[in-house]
């Protein structure tokens, strides 16, 4: 039977960057070699995107680690592999009709964190020094501009490659900006009640053991 620090071990190894990037590749070069083995074309623009966009998380942390941390970086990765490689070649999108919706969540929370990360080191660096309110609404801009932009890069996609990332919908296209924006607010929230209170408040205490964890 495994120890409780054999677990701890495993656990921070499948979270590692180095076992989701080699995950993610292996992953890459696999449905590549199957694909060309079986003259099935499809996937192939798609694992092209996934192999550029899986890296740029990586590099953005690089060079703005002030701003992204690693952990925001990896859950980026991984959002980038289930929109792509699960939702796109294994129809994610159409087998579970939530998918679109939990990854446009998610993505929104992620892009509201940087938004929040930039504000929070601006202020301690003494760059901007502005009420509480209009950071938080510079947090939900940013946030939901990036949803709206995905959404630019969705239509795009399916126009020259033939994909169904947008399942041809209005409807869809409308319900992921909702969502969007539902999850840029809760973060732009959240990080509104952070810049107000003080060392002493249950939001201020919370967001510090968060950052904590993810840093």
């Amino acid at each position: 039977m495994l120890s409780h620090k054999h677990i701890i071990k495993i656990v921070t190894f499948l979270f590692s960057e180095k076992f989701i990037f080699g995950f993610i590749w292996l992953s890459i070069i696999y449905m590549t070699i199957f694909s060309l083995a079986t003259k099935q074309w499809h996937p192939i623009p798609a694992l092209l995107l996934l192999s550029v966009f899986s890296v740029v998380p990586t590099f953005l942390h690089k060079h703005y680690y002030r701003y992204i941390s690693k952990s925001i970086s990896l859950v980026s990765i991984l959002i980038i592999y289930a929109a792509i490689f699960l939702g796109e070649i294994f129809n994610f999108y159409e087998i579970f009709w939530w998918w679109d919706i939990f990854l446009h969540g998610s993505s929104a929370i992620v892009f509201a964190l940087i938004a929040l990360g930039v504000v929070k080191t601006f202020k301690s660096e003494k760059i901007v020094q502005t009420k509480p309110l209009v950071m938080s609404i510079f947090v939900f801009s940013f946030a939901f501009s990036l949803g709206a932009l995905w959404e630019i890069v969705e239509f795009s996609i399916d126009t020259f490659f033939g994909t169904n990332m947008q399942l041809h919908s209005l409807l869809d296209t409308m319900t992921d900006l909702i969502v969007d924006a539902i999850g840029a607010l809760i973060v732009a929230f959240v990080g509104y009640r952070y810049l107000k209170s003080n060392k002493k408040d249950l939001i201020y205490r919370l967001y510090k053991i968060i950052e904590k964890k993810i840093g």
